[in-house]
């Protein structure tokens, strides 16, 4: 039985010409979330499917502008395709104030004529976000900002998506506790400080409880193939996914 099914519309990171910025679309049989919004995800997303009332929430998980520059012409065209639902934005401190002034620099005065509710939510690592039957906890990374890497868990389901950054002991912990993850893998040999690695990673896994299946994302555009190669030899459960593609969650 699937509890939810994945959409990859973006695996890369934000200069790089050949794939989208990161994100992912989960949608289970309550809520629809759109994870990050950069500005290559929407007119990926209207490919996929241009139902303006697809999303129900949106979580930025930091606020940098390939996770976020797109959200001004998603709330758009949701308006001019005539949605009518509310539609949650979940962020750190500041995302109201935040999408506000996006929305408004990129199309002056059209937040507060969007003509359907948009809800700001702040979240924080301390705190435990409840959706309908969704629990959704929060865990920093170590990143040039504040990332919160997400874990979205309902019943015996559970997903970890990174967003950026280094792990910390308590996204390690969120991690190794999923049964999926979505894992920033930046480069695959040494370090790269505030950004997730192969080496790092593949120690996280080696050594204690992991997910059943991790894919991996947000590659330099000069790494991707070592990545893979990576990926394939290592005899873990990896995935390093591509644009567009679906995958159904059990």
């Amino acid at each position: 039985m699937t509890s939810a099914r994945i959409t990859f519309l973006g695996t890369g990171e934000a200069f790089d010409s050949q794939v989208g910025n990161t994100s992912v679309y989960i949608r289970t049989a309550a809520i629809g979330y759109l994870i990050d919004c950069g500005f290559t995800v929407p007119h990926t997303l209207w490919r996929v499917n241009a139902d303006p009332n697809l999303i129900d929430v949106v979580y930025l998980t930091h606020f940098h502008g390939d996770h976020v520059f797109g959200l001004p012409a998603l709330l758009l065209r949701m308006k001019e395709d005539g949605r009518s639902k509310p539609l949650a934005i979940l962020g750190q401190t500041g995302v109201k104030t935040l999408v506000e002034r996006l929305q408004n620099f990129a199309y002056a005065g059209t937040f507060k004529d969007l003509g359907f509710p948009v809800n700001c939510i702040e979240v924080g690592a301390t705190k435990e976000q409840r959706l309908g039957p969704h629990t959704l906890t929060f865990h920093a990374t170590k990143h040039v900002v504040t990332n919160l890497a997400l874990r979205l868990s309902f019943g015996d389901f559970s997903l970890f998506v990174s967003g950026d950054g280094e792990l910390t002991p308590e996204s390690t912990e969120a991690l190794r506790s999923s049964r999926y993850a979505v894992q920033e893998c930046y480069v695959v040999d040494g370090e790269r400080k505030y950004h997730g690695t192969f080496g790092a990673l593949r120690d996280v896994l080696v050594e204690g409880p992991r997910p059943q299946r991790t894919f991996l994302v947000h590659a330099a555009r000069t790494q991707r193939e070592r990545l893979e190669e990576a990926a394939a030899s290592s005899g873990l459960p990896l995935v390093v996914p591509k644009d567009l593609q679906m995958y159904d969650l059990d």
